[in-house]
């Protein structure tokens, strides 16, 4: 005891001064940001042009759990990663937007047609292009994580927003809590979910799944029974086999059931743990 009593001071220096992690900006690219109210609904924006690029295209990023809309615009991540892909292939990069409700959130539907999925839809992207000095010609969109699942429902809206759209290491959920403990614990084990994770995405599904009716609109079974290939972007999805949020069998199944129903999908499983991801292959599809 009267070593730990000598010890923790040393130990609260260290959460005191531990420094905040602190992104590397990308070269030669200019970040604006700022914050908006749409229905109430406060949002947030990021929008990152490459100096003297001539694309007229725009790319949504949507970024994943715990992050904000700032995330593009770093050097080190797997978005840098994407970004130095196409400065080492001369390719002009697009104006990329970054949109964030906050550090968790899902672009759902509501039984009033006034869920987050409508109001980025309706009103959020407008707006936001309202601030670019030219007019896009092609919009793309690509999430990580919690993001490739917003950009999965984003896909799934046939909305003939988004031409390209990338899906990278999100677990596409084909359960809720509505299903019960013992079924969701099953599903766990079959999709190779951790315990830790099983447990974060029951909780999740409570909190934004809380009524049947939310459920019944949001389902993937039902999104992916809508889908419309004349309205949809070409979509790319990939998954790490070690993934311990289970990514692998659900984002399979959906790449499966989007090429029944003639929808123009790349599914490219990788080897390694959670966001394993190709950047190259990522950015060359995103640009062609």
């Amino acid at each position: 005891m009267k070593e730990f009593i000598l010890i923790l001071p040393f130990l609260i220096s260290i959460n005191v001064y531990a420094e905040e992690y602190k992104a590397t900006p990308i070269e030669n690219v200019e970040m604006t940001c700022g914050n908006e109210i749409s229905q109430s609904i406060e949002w947030s924006y990021c929008i990152s042009r490459t100096k003297n690029s001539n694309n007229q295209n725009v790319l949504y990023h949507l970024h994943g759990r715990k992050g904000n809309a700032s995330w593009w615009n770093d050097k080190d991540y797997h978005t840098g990663k994407i970004h130095n892909e196409w400065i080492k292939n001369e390719v002009d990069p697009p104006t990329v937007i970054s949109i964030s409700f906050g550090g968790l959130w899902f672009l759902l539907k509501n039984k009033n047609n006034s869920g987050l999925i409508n109001i980025f839809l309706q009103n959020i992207i407008s707006k936001v292009e309202g601030k670019l000095s030219f007019n896009p010609i092609k919009r793309s969109i690509m999430g990580i994580s919690m993001g490739g699942l917003n950009t999965f429902y984003l896909s799934m809206s046939n909305s003939s927003m988004f031409e390209k759209a990338a899906i990278l290491c999100a677990h596409i959920p084909f359960i809720t809590h509505h299903d019960g403990f013992l079924k969701v614990l099953k599903y766990s084990f079959e999709h190779n979910i951790s315990l830790k994770r099983s447990y974060m995405m029951y909780k999740m599904s409570q909190k934004f799944y809380s009524d049947k009716k939310t459920h019944e609109l949001n389902s993937s079974q039902n999104l992916i029974g809508q889908f419309n290939a004349d309205l949809s972007p070409e979509l790319y999805i990939t998954c790490g086999e070690k993934d311990d949020w289970g990514c692998m069998k659900s984002s399979k199944m959906v790449a499966e059931k989007i090429k029944e129903k003639d929808g123009k999908v790349t599914w490219t499983p990788r080897l390694g743990g959670h966001c394993d991801l190709n950047h190259e292959e990522i950015a060359r599809f995103l640009v062609n």
